[in-house]
């Protein structure tokens, strides 16, 4: 894997370059936002992780989708451990959040594990947590289980899988739904108990989960934010 590595600091890009290195990968440097975006136009890489103390750094992931139109992987990597940066991070199109401190194995681990879901989704298939999804034949299953979901559960949890891990907002899901406002205050909370009625309620762990203030997600791992 030919992977683009944004870091400020010398020090901590020459040591995570040579664990990606002796786990089979290649790795270009660049020291900045810009010369990061430079480097994506020009050379394919298969992906990008960033610092995200360099300045513009979510502003280049921003660009890195929305301006280049790369699908690749993209990984952050945090300074701080703050809720608010990793919302940001999701929200301008990165794969993936590594809180401090970072060890260089758990983002060779990050990575190879994004880019099986990216090539599963290129497939036709979602998978998010015990979660699949074929989305030629709508159907999704939980483990092994049939879900049997409506056309409208359906394109909820397409949408939570392809967001998975980061969470999908309330106004992300009054357009997919509705085209703009909901109907009623109380609608999107009424698809979302109908939804968790096939998809959770028969078994023991609990995977849609409310992220307060901000909308829902899928549940990959265990984390404290996260409530019923």
């Amino acid at each position: 894997m030919l992977i683009l590595l944004v870091e400020s600091k010398a020090g901590s890009a020459i040591n995570l370059a040579e664990c990606l290195s002796s786990s089979g990968h290649v790795v270009d440097f660049a020291s900045g936002a810009r010369l990061g975006l430079q480097l994506a136009a020009r050379c394919q890489f298969d992906a990008v992780v960033v610092e995200a103390g360099i300045p513009s750094c979510f502003d280049m992931v921003k660009r890195l989708r929305q301006e280049l139109f790369l699908q690749l992987p993209i990984l952050v990597l945090g300074q701080r451990g703050a809720l608010n940066d990793v919302i940001a991070a999701f929200e301008v199109g990165a794969d993936d959040y590594l809180r401090p401190p970072v060890d260089p194995r758990e983002v060779h681990a990050r990575l190879a594990a994004v880019s099986r879901r990216r090539w599963r989704q290129s497939s036709g298939l979602l998978f998010a947590g015990a979660l699949k999804l074929d989305v030629e034949i709508n159907t999704a299953w939980r483990g092994e289980s049939v879900l049997p979901l409506t056309h409208t559960q359906l394109k909820i949890l397409r949408a939570l899988m392809e967001s998975a891990p980061a969470p999908v907002r309330y106004r992300e899901l009054e357009l997919l739904l509705w085209g703009g406002d909901a109907p009623a205050p109380t609608c999107i909370r009424q698809h979302i108990y109908q939804l968790r009625k096939v998809v959770d309620a028969p078994f023991d762990t609990q995977l849609i989960r409310t992220q307060l203030t901000v909308g829902y997600r899928v549940q990959l791992e265990s984390t404290s934010h996260l409530v019923a």
